[in-house]
């Protein structure tokens, strides 16, 4: 019979979708006053779609931002729904001016909240949802998306990133007994 483990903190990130530079700004500073400061800042990527440009402005870009202070995993449903306030407070007639996509990294996964369900996706609490988006492969040392995943995050420079996040995550991370046991 397994035994119920206090799960590992995992690191706290947002992507960030926007078309004005000054709307991101915002955002981040909204953001590093509630979740802290940041440990690791993307640059600016072109978003591959227009689903967003008729909301957000066009061209809508991606930036990702992992914050310093790890959270417990337990934590991301109350996140997506704090983001969601911070997106209606920055607003602007009606019409969201960034789009914020929380989620976290583990050593073993990259998971985001969602408040939509869908067949990969599972319920956490609160209407709030979660999907698994990236796994990590120790084999090949990378992450690799599944089948739902957004075509972003499934990027060399997106996976690459997240790289060098889980690198950060691990020297953080205590060390944990499930670590020692090489199950990471």
């Amino acid at each position: 019979m397994g035994v119920p483990r206090k799960p590992a903190p995992a690191m706290l990130f947002a992507g960030c979708l926007y078309s004005k530079k000054d709307c991101l700004l915002k955002g981040k500073d909204i953001l590093i006053k509630e979740f802290g400061p940041l440990c690791l800042e993307s640059g600016e990527f072109d978003w591959a779609s227009d689903y967003y440009a008729e909301e957000l402005g066009a061209p809508v870009k991606r930036k990702f931002l992992f914050f310093d202070r790890l959270i417990g995993p337990g934590e991301i449903a109350d996140i997506k729904l704090k983001t969601n306030k911070m997106e209606k407070m920055l607003s602007d007639k009606g019409k969201r001016t960034i789009n914020i996509d929380p989620g976290y990294l583990t050593l073993h996964n990259v998971m985001l909240a969602s408040t939509k369900n869908y067949a990969h996706r599972m319920y956490l609490k609160k209407r709030i949802y979660g999907e698994v988006t990236l796994v990590y492969s120790s084999k090949e040392n990378l992450y690799k998306p599944h089948l739902f995943t957004y075509r972003d995050f499934a990027e060399k420079q997106t996976v690459g990133l997240f790289l060098k996040a889980r690198q950060i995550l691990k020297r953080k991370l205590p060390a944990l007994e499930y670590l020692e046991k090489g199950l990471e």
